[in-house]
């Protein structure tokens, strides 16, 4: 029981000051510009990456909206590369978001049809 009451009282102290500091998006993909994933992708490591990348992002994107997505890993590569080609001065992220977009779009129309 001790160390239980313990834990919560480490919990309860850390809290303020965790909260004080400034939260911010931050995501490992910042730092990636579209046009260095359009040049990695004619090595099939920059390919695998950027599959691993993608994939990541949606399951996760997926998982914190509850929804299944039918869009396969082939067209969200193809669109993550068509976005990435036509800005490529933006971050990967961007890419990714919207990609995350389209696919909210895609089902959406699709159960309009239903």
């Amino acid at each position: 029981m001790k160390p239980v009451v313990v834990f919560l009282l480490f919990v309860v102290m850390s809290v303020p000051a965790y909260a004080s500091e400034e939260m911010s998006f931050r995501a490992f993909t910042n730092g990636i510009a579209c046009k260095h994933v359009v040049a990695s992708l004619d090595k099939s490591e920059g390919a695998k990456t950027l599959a691993i990348m993608v994939s990541s992002f949606i399951t996760g994107s997926n998982y914190a909206k509850n929804r299944e997505s039918s869009i396969d890993l082939k067209s969200m590569l193809m669109l993550t590369e068509q976005y990435c080609r036509q800005n490529p001065d933006w971050a990967l992220t961007t890419a990714l978001i919207a990609l995350d977009q389209s696919i909210d779009k895609r089902m959406a129309a699709e159960a309009k049809k239903k």
